[in-house]
């Protein structure tokens, strides 16, 4: 396999590449690391990915390098282009930035307050970027709604369910309950206007150096237009979160102030965002909804993964007001 893709990538992109191995990482796509003679690279390979969507994030990635930003270039081919097609899915060619990674449960105020401005500034840039022709509406509750129930009616046609297929049902019955008690408001959105925002911005997606400021924006696959609040309170959550369900007001805050810095926050957005944030999990059942969809295609470690959203959209809902009352006494 080595040796195939290391021919693969000097004759697509004019490359000479040697100690290429995998990396661990990444749900939807596989990763190598390698030297080049154009230095230390990265290669992504997609098995399953809608190329519209990859174009478009390798783009966004592009124009955030281009403009400064902490972000890693993504190689044109030979032919001018920002990923290759071939018979085993889509492969990007990016540079490697050094850093290190950062454990989540022990996040400093100062970690999160270089995490608060670089996010400001990325959001910034990404507000230039025309919008998409196909305008953007926020979460439909009776979308969420119908979407449970679908899901719980497969699930009960399950001869054996196991533990997978049991907490795929909790959380279909999580939303239902949930809708009931935090009513999707769409006078909520239209304080917030929407742009391109890097869609998966949380600590396993940053590096940093030794003075804890943010070196690398890692991983912009998900990129998409959306309610800018919506990206905030969640880098406001997962860099105060602790992991065992509580939140450190300091990390918050820090993060808070320091993007508020790079980037307007008004009173009325803080009062909205977090409940912005709750709608938009609450409407995402990936991946576990895929094990009993026909064709569909499972990313890596997606047990990991569906533990993870069980938790984090509790642990949400659990400080949604803590989080709204701590944003409004930014100053």
């Amino acid at each position: 396999m080595n040796d195939h893709l290391i021919a693969f990538i000097k004759s697509e992109y004019g490359l000479s590449v040697s100690g290429l191995r995998p990396l661990s990482g990444g749900y939807v796509h596989d990763v190598w690391r390698a030297a080049s003679d154009r230095g230390p690279i990265v290669v992504k390979r997609y098995q399953s990915v809608d190329p519209k969507q990859l174009q478009k994030s390798l783009e966004l990635q592009q124009a955030a390098c281009t403009a400064g930003l902490p972000v890693p270039t993504v190689f044109a081919n030979l032919k001018g282009q920002l990923a290759t097609k071939t018979a085993h899915g889509w492969v990007t060619v990016q540079d490697r930035l050094d850093g290190a990674h950062r454990d989540p449960a022990h996040i400093t105020p100062a970690v999160a307050a270089s995490v608060g401005r670089t996010l400001g500034r990325v959001h910034r840039m990404l507000a230039e970027i025309p919008p998409p022709k196909i305008p953007i509406a926020p979460p439909s509750a009776d979308k969420i709604r119908a979407d449970s129930e679908d899901w719980l009616n497969r699930l009960r046609a399950v001869s054996n369910p196991d533990e997978w297929d049991r907490m795929a049902a909790n959380e279909a019955e999580y939303r239902l309950r949930a809708l009931s008690s935090h009513a999707i408001d769409p006078a909520r959105y239209a304080i917030d206007v929407p742009q391109w925002i890097h869609g998966d911005f949380y600590p396993a997606n940053l590096l940093f150096d030794e003075q804890d400021r943010v070196v690398a924006v890692l991983d912009w696959d998900f990129a998409t237009y959306r309610h800018r609040g919506v990206e905030v309170a969640r880098a406001a959550f997962e860099f105060a979160r602790t992991g065992g369900g509580s939140l450190v007001r300091s990390r918050f805050d820090s993060f808070l102030s320091a993007y508020a810095g790079e980037a307007s926050l008004s009173a009325a957005q803080r009062a909205v965002m977090f409940h912005q944030f709750f709608h938009h999990q609450l409407s995402v059942l990936y991946p576990l909804v895929l094990r009993r969809s026909p064709g569909a295609h499972l990313p890596k470690e997606w047990q990991a993964l569906a533990r993870r959203r069980f938790e984090v959209v509790r642990d949400i809902e659990r400080n949604l007001d803590l989080m709204t009352e701590w944003a409004s006494m930014l100053a």
